[in-house]
């Protein structure tokens, strides 16, 4: 079996695209199967997943047609994606320090559940990294938007899981959204250990939404249904810096220790 890989992408859309062809005995042709797995930009989404199934004449070069499949599905997803809107805005612009303010983006689907399990950012994280070490609420009044805030949100993350989750945030019985009405209100600021915060800045710009999720198994089972997107403001240059320049004495120890 043979298979081709091709890749592309670009500030409003990532895509990747694999293919791979295998000859049938029985007819003197190739099966290709071309597959698709796109992620949109902040403002919206478009299909996760395809697979097309080619039927090739024998010694057809599954290069070229892979290369033109994947060409017409990207023009189709530049055209057909799906309208989703930004609903949470992530601030890392305060070195130590992640506010999560609301954006008044409608929710894309009606679910109610419970915030003892919350909502989850996916794909917040861009690789391993350690469960969060401690982080402290300094204010916040952050919650569903059809809901009343009990002022005290926490977050949660998990070793090596992607996503950020945000819970015990209303004083409700559940928390609700209702597609086509805006899915949160308030905002909330947490003071986070150095690690914690280096670990966000080196995350992902934007990404999607799920409720109720408390991780990334709730999202790839589909359990969870989808609310909306969420970016990140990071810091300024000179800010960035002097990041950087702290966590070089928190390196020495480390190398120290080991």
């Amino acid at each position: 079996m043979q298979t081709v890989s091709s890749r592309f992408s670009g500030s409003a859309l990532q895509l990747g695209c694999f293919a791979e062809h295998s000859f049938l005995a029985s007819k003197s042709r190739h099966l290709a199967r071309f597959c698709v797995r796109t992620r949109a930009g902040p403002q919206s989404l478009v299909f996760r997943r395809c697979q097309i199934t080619v039927f090739l004449e024998d010694h057809a070069n599954v290069t070229k047609v892979f290369c033109a499949v994947s060409l017409g599905l990207i023009l189709f997803a530049c055209t057909a994606r799906t309208q989703a809107d930004l609903v949470l805005s992530v601030d890392l612009s305060v070195v130590n320090q992640v506010t999560i303010l609301s954006v008044p983006g409608a929710s894309a689907n009606t679910v109610s559940g419970s915030d003892v399990t919350g909502f989850y950012l996916d794909n917040f994280y861009n690789g391993p990294t350690p469960a969060i070490a401690g982080d402290a609420l300094v204010t916040g009044n952050l919650t569903s938007f059809l809901n009343g805030s009990d002022t005290s949100p926490d977050l949660y993350h998990i070793a090596n899981d992607p996503g950020m989750n945000v819970w015990s945030y209303t004083n409700d019985i559940t928390s609700d959204f209702v597609a086509g009405t805006q899915a949160f209100s308030g905002s909330a600021t947490w003071n986070v250990t150095p690690i914690d915060y280096a670990n966000m800045l080196a995350g992902n710009l934007f990404g999607e939404v799920f409720f109720p999720a408390d991780d990334v198994t709730d999202v790839a089972g589909g359990i969870a249904p989808f609310i909306g997107t969420w970016v990140v403001k990071v810091p300024e240059p000179t800010s960035l810096a002097l990041v950087c320049l702290g966590a070089i004495p928190m390196i020495g120890r480390r190398g120290r220790r080991s």
